[in-house]
């Protein structure tokens, strides 16, 4: 067996990182006050550039970029208001619109950051809504790939990992979001267990974006399940509501879907596979037995990627956003 020497790899290394393409992406933010006031925020990433749709050069599907991180990028956008203002929403049933305040600090994680496309998109959102006392966290399963995630990291936030509001050029210097990359293999008993220690409370916010595909799609989801089961924050406000039932697009209902500290949820964003068997009863089962349940489907965040149209029967091919919550207990 050939045994490679330090010299071979730095040489094996320095072409790896001629072959990084850097690439700016950005969303557009309205100020919930000034509608007309639009903010651009931008993020860099350093990552492989595929050379056909299916990334076939390209070892690490986390080494390079897919739609699913752009879909849930936009959605981060569009309600980051209600998601990581501390003054965001959460749900009240005495309230007249449904609502009520809450300063807690928000807990989010991200499972299979990849290069890290929406999870480092919600830290600039973070500190753009004056997150006080947050916590982000962005992990993948894969050492090279983690190693990437923490390069484009320092690459828009510098070395720093406890930033603050004027780290995104707006309001004060007040210390307000905790950020870290780490290696998570889903299932790991070990980080898994070292995570709940750290939070007890668990993770109002769980990201995912495109994670699921190959031949062990369904090995890889059941682990995906269980790791979202043990880290998402248990609130006494969880309530099931069954896929499939009819939206109510009200303002107030909107807003209900993204009051995560009332209703810590899992946002996982699937994309661009034959994903039949999330709208099978495999899934739901799956779901059930672990207390949770696939609360709604994101039609603003759904396309058919040749026509855009959507196909609820078979989903072939569909990008959409699944919101994922716990089960109440006692309720059916």
């Amino acid at each position: 067996m050939m045994v490679q020497s330090s010299t071979d790899v730095d040489i094996l290394e320095d072409e790896r990182q001629q072959q990084l393409s850097i690439d700016h992406y950005s969303v557009k933010v309205i100020r919930r006050e000034q509608e007309d006031v639009v903010t651009q925020l931008s993020i860099e990433l350093a990552g492989y550039r595929k050379t056909d749709m299916y990334a076939t050069t390209i070892e690490l599907t986390g080494c390079t970029q897919w739609y699913g991180s752009e879909n849930m990028c936009n959605l981060l956008a569009d309600h980051s208001y209600e998601l990581f203002h501390s003054n965001g929403g959460g749900i009240s049933s005495s309230s007249s619109d449904g609502l009520i305040y809450h300063p807690n600090p928000i807990r989010m994680i991200e499972l299979g950051s990849g290069m890290g496309r929406a999870g480092l998109m919600a830290i600039k959102l973070m500190l753009y809504e004056g997150c006080r006392d947050a916590t982000c966290i962005l992990s993948d399963g894969e050492d090279e790939v983690v190693a990437l995630l923490e390069n484009n990291y320092h690459r828009n936030f510098g070395t720093e990992h406890t930033l603050t509001t004027a780290d995104a050029g707006c309001y004060s210097n007040t210390p307000s979001l905790s950020c870290s990359c780490l290696k998570l293999v889903w299932g790991d008993e070990e980080v898994l267990r070292g995570l709940l220690e750290e939070f007890p409370s668990g993770f109002d916010l769980i990201i995912g974006c495109d994670l699921i595909y190959g031949s062990d799609a369904l090995s890889k989801l059941q682990a995906l399940v269980y790791t979202v089961s043990m880290l998402l924050a248990r609130r006494e406000e969880d309530v099931a509501t069954p896929i499939g039932e009819a939206h109510d697009s009200t303002a107030a209902a909107t807003k209900a879907v993204f009051a995560v500290r009332s209703r810590p949820s899992f946002f996982f964003a699937v994309t661009r596979r034959d994903l039949s068997f999330f709208s099978g009863e495999a899934f739901e089962l799956l779901l059930q037995r672990h207390a949770l349940t696939a609360r709604c489907y994101l039609d603003e965040y759904t396309f058919d990627i040749f026509d855009n149209q959507v196909d609820l029967t078979s989903m072939f091919w569909r990008d959409t956003i699944v919101v994922i919550t716990r089960v109440q207990l006692g309720v059916v």
